[in-house]
């Protein structure tokens, strides 16, 4: 396995499989230009194979938690909790759940991979 961070549209397309909806080029293009947006893609064989992404400061410090999001926090804290409700009930038991508030992208990213096995927890892949 091979995990890279996407850096070009046809990244984030090649791993259309993976995604809840069909992704669109322009949406593609907007994410890959967004500050603090980031997605590792990992590969099998070349194919892509699994993803986390994210949006938000690529330093501590440097905005909120929810810099960068769409709508009011109201709207964000109602769209977090029902999608915690719904992980709740349909996720399998062996599912691992992690805290993100107040926390980059690179750090969950990070402490992702390590929960995967995808990279050892010296850093090695």
């Amino acid at each position: 396995m091979h995990i890279r961070p996407a850096t070009t549209t046809a990244e984030l397309l090649a791993a259309a499989h993976l995604y809840d909806a069909e992704p669109r080029p322009a949406w593609a293009a907007r994410f890959l230009a967004a500050d603090g947006h980031l997605m590792l893609i990992a590969y099998e064989d070349g194919v892509p194979a699994g993803f986390v992404s994210g949006a938000g400061p690529r330093r501590a410090g440097r905005c909120p938690t929810s810099c960068g999001r769409r709508g009011s926090p109201t709207r964000s804290s109602r769209s977090t909790t029902r999608k915690a409700r719904l992980l709740d009930e349909h996720a399998q038991p062996d599912t691992a759940r992690m805290a993100t508030d107040g926390r980059t992208v690179v750090e969950i990213a990070a402490d992702l991979l390590e929960l995967t096995g995808w990279r050892e927890p010296d850093g090695a892949r």
